[in-house]
């Protein structure tokens, strides 16, 4: 245990991320005493799995998902405008949103293949998205009793104006309880906001989309909100937290266009998904036109729209901004005095030479999405300059050829 605080003591981070590691290393602990009968491997594929589940899936269950919240994942990319997009839909009370669900089960992964429950199990994985895979499964169920122990001491709950309860209520119970049986009961207290809740929305940028092929067969109400921005401002972005290194600026930028090429072309060649579930909107357009924007995606998912959406929406374009002094607060912040501003302000400061070698690596991407390069700095400085052109549907398939 002397261990253990070492650890904590050396992190030097904050009080909530100290509190979420202790829960986590306190409960695996008591996790490994148990019996090894308890472990099982999992390394089937999810695309198998699901279509398991779905087969042994009880016809109560059945019920409940056509029943249930309405699924949505906002699927993305880091940088790319998704946090201010989540507090976009979270302008909506019928919301229950997490933020990044999937992120320290993916650094516990990178770690570990061995995943420790709240009901003493253990279960190793060969392969991150079948845990991925398993945890979304469990997300649109609500049953949040159900997830590996690294999803409760993730920070980012506080960002869900739902899930952050799941911290008042862990300092609440543990007063009087021990970690274990604390976690047991906020995490029922999560599923009970959750199930009276007429949607249940996720934001991701960990996964394929390939992954979600599976979804519409199980969750008939499934949905996916493809949230894209011009890779030019999403890599310069992600270069300021060192994702991309300029010595494989060429290499970095070909294997994320080629990535999100791939999203896209599978949501278009897939008919379960493409079929009244897939709605890709633009970054820019949102900042630019956040109530046009926010209206066609609320129509989208049959959602409600209000003055009090009307009014938040507001508030995250154009209210002050109010998310702390710090240099990782002020990066990551999701409110903006003018977003619309904000969109085209990385036209003012990238260096040309960046510009160009992105647009290099992804002319097969600019052809889908309507995207042109940049011949000069003079053009990139200029913003009457349009980045827009037409999109090419029929140019082709960079992966069968």
């Amino acid at each position: 245990m002397s261990a253990i605080y070492f650890f904590l003591n050396r992190t030097r981070r904050s009080k909530g991320l100290l509190f979420g590691l202790f829960l986590v290393l306190s409960i695996l602990i008591l996790s490994t005493k148990r019996e090894s009968n308890n472990s099982v491997i999992y390394n089937q594929g999810y695309v198998k799995s699901f279509q398991e589940w779905q087969t042994k899936a009880s016809l109560e269950l059945k019920q409940f998902i056509g029943s249930g919240p309405m699924p949505v994942v906002i699927l993305t990319y880091m940088r790319s405008g998704s946090s201010f997009f989540g507090e976009v839909l979270q302008a909506s009370d019928d919301v229950f949103y997490l933020f990044e669900p999937l992120r320290t089960i993916q650094f516990h992964f990178r770690k570990s293949n061995t995943f420790y429950y709240l009901n003493g199990n253990n279960r190793s994985y060969t392969n991150f998205l079948d845990i991925a895979a398993d945890v979304l499964n469990e997300i649109f169920q609500c049953n949040f009793e159900n997830l590996p122990l690294p999803f409760f001491a993730d920070g980012f709950l506080s960002k869900g104006k739902k899930s952050k309860e799941f911290r008042v209520c862990m300092h609440q119970k543990t007063k009087n309880t021990s970690l274990n049986e604390a976690t047991k009961q906020c995490a029922l207290m999560m599923k009970k906001m959750c199930q009276a809740s007429k949607y249940i929305i996720l934001k991701t940028i960990r996964i394929p989309l390939k992954i979600l092929v599976p979804f519409p067969e199980i969750f008939p109400k499934f949905k996916i909100l493809h949230l894209l921005r011009d890779p030019r401002a999403t890599l310069k972005s992600q270069s300021r937290f060192g994702v991309v290194r300029t010595e494989y600026m060429q290499e970095n930028a070909t294997k994320f266009c080629n990535r999100v090429y791939n999203d896209i072309t599978i949501a278009r060649q897939t008919t379960s998904i493409a079929d009244g579930r897939y709605f890709p909107i633009s970054y820019e357009n949102l900042a630019k036109y956040p109530f046009e924007m926010a209206t066609n995606v609320y129509n989208f998912l049959e959602m409600e729209v209000n003055a009090d959406m009307t009014s938040r929406v507001e508030k995250l374009t154009m209210a002050k901004k109010t998310c702390g002094e710090s240099k990782i607060a002020k990066t990551m912040c999701t409110k903006s005095s003018n977003s619309s501003a904000d969109a085209d302000k990385w036209r003012g400061t990238i260096p040309f030479h960046f510009v160009s070698v992105v647009d290099n690596a992804c002319q097969m991407l600019y052809s889908i999405v309507g995207l042109q390069s940049i011949p000069d700095e003079v053009h990139l400085r200029n913003l009457s300059f349009s980045l827009r052109r037409e999109t090419i549907p029929d140019f082709g398939d960079f992966r069968f050829s």
